[in-house]
């Protein structure tokens, strides 16, 4: 039998990508062919970004590496089988667009038998999924530099300890910054100063929006529609928990394709109006400050 072996680590798709991928997924997930269809006719890669998804799947259950020490036959032809597997996936979507829903329903079918247990339903597998390659995608695909910084390299190699914690450093940095934006949008009043502010951050209009829609995430989620445990198996508490992860979702969509301040405007804008609907504008800023300042993960 061959050798032990170890894959390359798989580069995170693009953020864009994990959006159109995932929005696919759920579509033919519901039946919802119509809007499924849409989505293949408007992202004509759509085949590949699902065998991309797929190959996040297979390969770390299947591949002979560090996770198998003392690798066996078995191994092998395991490993030869989530190979030909992908491969042969790989060239099916090489027919065309009509191709992606029936990749996506092969997806589907294995995550289903990978990861839904029995009390969970493929939409909570899905928005896992999702939400992991997303915050693995903003991390591997940073905003564009400003003219102050250097633009970052995108590497294959496993980040260190250092380069870890500096990438912790970096999002709350835009926490907090998208914070302030926020704030600063809340109380603008027009003044010279209130301008000149403004104007500093559109300076960077694409990394705000980013920043603004990160922020909303963990806004939207973690703190206006909190369900307190004792309510946690309700049937509101579950409605409210899917509207706000869909509306982060379709958030952070137009922030990541925004074409700068006026994105990052709008988007903070909608956010000041939902603080505002609980009347606890001050009092929720101070909050995912305060988790930034106690060290709580930026991303939600």
């Amino acid at each position: 039998m061959p050798e032990n072996t170890t894959a390359l680590p798989l580069v995170p798709m693009p953020p864009d990508a994990v959006m159109d991928v995932f929005d696919h997924l759920r579509a033919v997930s519901v039946d919802d062919t119509e809007f499924a269809g849409e989505l293949a006719a408007a992202e004509p890669r759509m085949p590949e970004l699902i065998v991309d998804v797929v190959e996040r799947l297979v390969v770390p259950v299947t591949t002979v590496g560090e996770r198998v020490p003392e690798p066996y036959d078995d191994s092998f032809v395991l490993n030869a089988l989530g190979s030909v597997f992908v491969t042969t996936l790989r060239i099916w979507a090489t027919a065309g667009p009509d191709t992606a829903e029936p990749l996506a329903r092969i997806a589907l079918h294995l995550i289903t038998q990978l990861l839904v247990q029995d009390d969970e339903e493929l939409a909570d597998a899905l928005e896992h999924l999702n939400a992991v390659a997303l915050h693995q995608a903003i991390q591997a695909y940073p905003a564009p530099a400003t003219d102050k910084e250097s633009p970052m390299e995108t590497t294959m190699q496993t980040a260190t300890g250092t380069e870890q914690a500096a990438q912790t450093v970096e999002e709350r940095e835009r926490m907090v910054r998208a914070a302030d934006y926020t704030e600063l949008v809340w109380r603008y009043q027009g003044t010279g100063q209130e301008q000149t502010e403004l104007a500093a951050f559109h300076s960077d209009g694409s990394a705000l929006a980013r920043a603004v829609g990160e922020f909303g995430t963990v806004l939207l989620t973690r703190h206006l529609t909190t369900v307190p445990d004792e309510h946690a198996d309700c049937e509101a508490g579950y409605v409210m928990h899917k509207l706000a992860t869909v509306t982060s979702r379709d958030l952070m969509r137009r922030c990541l394709t925004s074409d700068g301040a006026e994105t990052a405007w709008s988007a903070a804008r909608f956010l000041v109006e939902c603080m505002q609907e609980v009347d606890q504008v001050s009092q929720l800023l101070a909050d995912v400050r305060g988790d930034v300042a106690t060290g709580q993960p930026a991303t939600a």
